[in-house]
């Protein structure tokens, strides 16, 4: 395994928890924000 395969397969790890942990992270943000929108845009902002 290459260091690039090595580095794609933690980049695919990374995303498929994150996708997994997306919806409880809202829910989180939400505790201190509570507008949805603003929530979601924060939640997002590390997608961008």
């Amino acid at each position: 395994m290459t260091k690039k395969t090595c580095e794609f397969d933690n980049h695919e790890e990374f995303l498929r928890r994150f996708l997994e942990c997306q919806r409880g992270l809202l829910r989180y943000v939400m505790c201190f924000v509570p507008n949805a929108h603003d929530a979601r845009d924060i939640v997002q902002e590390p997608n961008r």
